[in-house]
């Protein structure tokens, strides 16, 4: 106690969309660390604010109207800049005294201080910086930040890398704010970060701006803060967030050997790492598994090994499809992460990535949009080819388009992108699902997906999003065929009416039809373009009802889903989530809205089978 700063709150800026996972939620474990590190020299640290909410910003004001505060610490990203601007103008409002660090302000220090409502800026790792800026207040006393005196910017000098992790204090998870229906430390989605750092250096990756070079918690540290986290009675999806997880496999395994040895295995697990690395551990992967490992993200990137040369990733193809392999053979699901638009490639290239990722076997696959964030190699090489189009900070979160290549302009590669989705996900919906409602549904769960994406993108029109589902479905119309292996498998609507049309409509004489029809134990789908002008018995989507429905539901999906992912989970807790969940707004609205939107169209479209098998059976 007696610092300079007494009352502390502490807030990650928000990007303007999240996409709607579990996993994409924030936990706030980053400045879980910071409010853990000024806890015993203040009288007072709070996360007062999740943005899940219905309305966030008004939860801040009032949390600093009638809370004594002192100093607002707001940590950023790129693609949050704007929103972390927006809340440091609403705590100079409030006179309150304004630090921001994160990924973007220690790239860009100068910029973020040109903004009269920010005092200083913490230029990298952030800990030991603020745990002396909250102690003695800003000078050149305090090394690894950068403040304004006089008018003027004030830089105190490089403050060196934290060398034993150990010696952090673990995150303050009791600060938390309360969401989904938990508070502090029951929060059933969590982050862990067991090193900071990386050994590579990615053209693409921002990593290096604050964390540098690879340093590693050990195994006993580790296993301290999992023992915090565990509970028996409640698995917990746990996202181990480091850059890359299995750099040291020895360590990893050793982390794995204390789980199992104390009985920390109630978890679901999730991590990314980087491809080499799955196949170097292949050995340790049943041990992953039995602690709770279910889900590995893969830093797959690109399929065109110059463009994987130009980004420096030192991926080979082989390992690619050895890593997927590896993990599938154990029951872990991989998702590869692949990056189209590096500013070499062209369409041909970009229709490369879909067929990779579908020949690598991988049921998800997530495409982002090359994004140079400031402090990267790969900012100055697209600077220098006059390729970045925007500056507009709130579309850098790897999915808004910002640059141009050599080969696409930004209409093209927004086009491609869609293309990218469509011709991926589409036959997900034929070779999955028997019935044709079945894949109508997992069509429109691809539309939801997309226009995510797209929302993240402010550049990005309402009838370019439109635009952009026609382009993702028209992607995938080719022939598929799945036999059946009996009778039994085939589904109703096919055996009585022999053939389904799933209609897709963008504007009149503009549709996408998906003809579904049974021929010889096989359900065969052929897609094509239509003017309309024939008749269908089938199911007609129209692009603009859906895009209404998505729009509606879309600010309330990241609840949704992680709470759904919390009863997956914990499928005997039901009761207890999904009371409270069933009858809350935030779910009865987008359940009247999708029940609304498809009701009349599953009705009329059950009808037009109904009338044509009639007809069909008068002709004869």
């Amino acid at each position: 106690m007696g610092g300079c700063f007494e009352n502390i709150c502490l807030i990650k800026a928000p990007m303007l969309f999240d996409l709607p996972h579990a996993q994409d939620t924030s936990d706030f474990t980053e400045i879980c660390y910071l409010a853990a590190m000024v806890e015993p020299y203040v009288n007072s640290v709070s996360i007062p604010v999740h943005f899940y909410s219905g309305k966030p910003y008004e939860v801040y004001v009032k949390f600093l109207k009638e809370h004594p505060v002192d100093l607002v610490g707001i940590s950023s990203m790129t693609g949050a800049f704007n929103n972390a601007i927006r809340l440091a103008k609403i705590a100079k409002e409030h006179d309150k005294y304004v630090v921001m660090g994160g990924y973007h302000p220690s790239a860009l220090p100068d910029d973020v201080l040109k903004s009269p409502y920010v005092d200083a800026v913490i230029i990298g790792e952030g800990e030991l910086t603020f745990k002396d800026l909250v102690a003695n207040g800003p000078g050149k006393h305090v090394p690894g930040m950068a403040y304004k005196e006089n008018g003027n910017i004030v830089y105190t000098g490089f403050r060196p890398l934290i060398a034993d992790l150990d010696l952090i204090p673990h995150p303050l998870r009791s600060a938390r704010p309360r969401r989904f229906g938990e508070k502090g430390t029951e929060y059933s989605i969590d982050t862990v970060f067991t090193s900071r750092g990386c050994p590579w250096q990615c053209s693409f990756c921002a990593n290096d701006v604050i964390n540098k070079k690879w340093r590693a918690r050990s195994p006993e540290n580790v296993l301290e803060e999992l023992s915090q986290l565990h509970d028996p009675d409640k698995k917990k999806l746990i996202k181990i967030w480091d850059a890359n997880f299995m750099t040291d496999i020895n360590r990893v395994e050793k982390i794995c050997d204390l789980m199992l040895e104390h009985d920390l295995t109630n978890f679901k697990i999730w991590m990314e790492t980087r491809i080499a690395d799955i196949v170097r551990g292949e050995r340790i992967m049943d041990k992953l598994y039995r602690v709770g490992l279910r889900h590995v993200s893969l830093g797959i990137e690109s399929p065109n090994e110059e463009t994987l040369k130009l980004m420096k990733k030192k991926n080979t193809i082989d390992d690619c499809f050895k890593a997927v392999e590896i993990l599938k053979r154990h029951g872990i699901k991989a998702q590869g992460y692949f990056i189209i638009g590096h500013y070499r490639e062209t369409k041909e290239d970009t229709e490369r990535y879909p067929e990779f990722a579908d020949a690598l076997g991988l049921r998800h696959g997530i495409f982002m949009v090359m994004t140079p964030y400031p402090g990267t190699a790969i900012f100055e090489e697209f600077k220098q080819e006059n390729k970045i189009k925007s500056y507009d900070w709130d579309n850098y979160n790897n999915f808004g388009t910002v640059v141009e290549t050599r080969g696409m302009d930004l209409q093209t590669l927004k086009k491609m992108y869609a293309w990218c989705y469509g011709k991926f996900y589409t036959k997900f919906a034929f070779m999955h699902q028997r019935k044709p409602l079945g894949m109508a549904i997992d069509l429109n769960q691809l539309l939801f997906l997309l226009y995510g994406v797209f929302s993240m993108d402010k550049s990005t029109s309402r009838s370019e999003i439109k635009d952009r589902f026609f382009d993702a479905l028209e992607a995938g119309y080719i022939r598929y065929e799945k036999p059946l292996p009996t009778k039994k498998k085939i589904p109703f609507t096919l055996r009585f009416f022999k053939k389904v049309t799933l209609r897709f409509t963008h504007s009149p004489g503009r549709n996408i039809d998906f003809c579904i029809t049974l021929k010889k134990n096989a359900i065969h789908v052929e897609g094509k373009q239509t003017d309309g002008s024939e008749k269908i018995n089938g199911y007609t989507f129209e692009l603009e009802k859906i895009l209404k429905l998505s729009e509606t539901i879309h600010s309330r999906q990241s609840m949704i889903a992680s709470t759904f992912e919390i009863l997956k989970n914990n499928p005997h807790k039901k009761l207890d989530y999904l009371l409270p969940l069933i009858f809350s707004r935030g779910f009865l609205i987008p359940l009247y809205s999708i029940v609304r939107c498809f009701l009349p169209i599953i009705v009329k479209g059950s009808l037009s089978l109904a009338s044509g098998a009639v007809t069909s059976s008068w002709s004869r």
